[in-house]
């Protein structure tokens, strides 16, 4: 019985069998769509908590109540049912791929795209999956999930939409090819205004810092989580002290994703170093060592940070490298006074 074409007669038969099986999760469930249907909002919640507590362990209800509260604008109990819908069958993909696009409308996107990268196990060879699993991993900045996807997604079943958004995102990794795509992204911007691929191509393209920022701002309007606009905006605000624990919190949520990006590890094991967070500037300057190896900079600050932190053995190795590398001006006398504590 379909509650969404249900007459007059399959209305009555359906109150019959309620009032005789007044737990029966199916019909409830059947009840509340048709209550939704007919704009008793209210009174469609209810039945589906009704089916719901009829059977507790039984997931589909759980979804169903989900995907109508979110219906009705309501993310943050959606994704609270969501969630204990997940709980219900930890291992089904098909429960995940369907929680995962739920999890993505109401914005909730790391979860969608952990939620969707589940899926890809059994997943990987349906066209529309790939296309959610694009789209969710863009949102958080998995470039390369999102290449791949997108390209899976076309082999299987080409549309231009995909072949527009694959065009777009490379563009977006070069300021040539981004110059170049700029026409494409305006034009893009004017159908949907709250594209990222768009904005990351015209923020790549762009020649002002003020520029660079304004659409990189934009972007995480949209995306909070967007890795590379993070990134981005982390090592553009780093020549700002005034900036320096936004800087340190975008850059952070960055490096979860980017995590071999050594080049973001320096800039925040400077900038802690700058605020004086010693513990946090040890660990992005250890962590940007194997692409920074010869900076006696780096080795200065590590070791000043080591020292600061009583770990003397650490900071005299730091330090005499430093050193050894050539440490100019100021800071090689700092490091030259500070190495007989670090020794003792």
């Amino acid at each position: 019985m379909d509650p969404l074409k249900i007459d007059a007669a399959g209305r009555a038969l359906l109150d019959r069998h309620l009032a005789a099986n007044p737990r029966d999760p199916v019909a409830l469930s059947r009840l509340a769509a048709l209550r939704e249907k007919e704009g008793a909002l209210a009174e469609a919640l209810t039945v589906q908590e009704r089916a719901i507590r009829a059977s507790p362990q039984a997931v589909r209800p759980v979804i169903t109540l989900a995907q109508m509260l979110a219906a009705q604008g309501k993310a943050g109990p959606a994704l609270a049912q969501a969630e204990a819908a997940r709980l219900l069958a930890p291992d089904d993909e098909a429960v995940a791929y369907e929680l995962g696009k739920l999890a993505y409308r109401l914005k909730g996107y790391p979860w969608s795209f952990s939620l969707l990268q589940v899926a890809t196990r059994t997943l990987s060879g349906n066209a529309d999956f790939l296309l959610a699993y694009a789209a969710s991993a863009y949102s958080v900045g998995r470039l390369r999930e999102t290449r791949d996807a997108l390209a899976n997604a076309q082999r299987l079943a080409p549309t231009p939409a995909a072949a527009e958004r694959l065009q777009l995102i490379e563009a977006a990794t070069s300021t040539a090819s981004a110059v170049a795509a700029v026409p494409a992204a305006r034009a893009r911007l004017a159908v949907e205004p709250n594209d990222v691929a768009a904005w990351m191509v015209l923020a790549t393209a762009a020649s002002s810092n003020e520029e660079i920022q304004r659409h990189l701002e934009q972007v995480l309007t949209v995306y909070p989580n967007f890795a590379p606009a993070q990134r981005r905006l982390a090592m553009l605000l780093s020549a700002d002290p005034t900036q320096d624990p936004r800087t340190l919190r975008l850059g952070a949520q960055a490096a979860d994703v980017l995590r071999e990006d050594t080049e973001l590890a320096r800039t925040l094991g400077q900038v802690a170093f700058r605020q004086g967070d010693h513990r946090r500037a040890i660990g992005w300057l250890e962590s940007a060592k194997p692409g920074y190896a010869k900076d006696a900079m780096l080795w200065f600050q590590l070791g000043m940070s080591q020292s600061e932190l009583n770990q003397t053995g650490a900071a005299t190795d730091s330090l005499e490298r430093a050193l050894a590398l050539g440490l100019p001006g100021p800071a090689a006398e700092a490091a030259k006074a500070r190495l007989p504590a670090a020794r003792r």
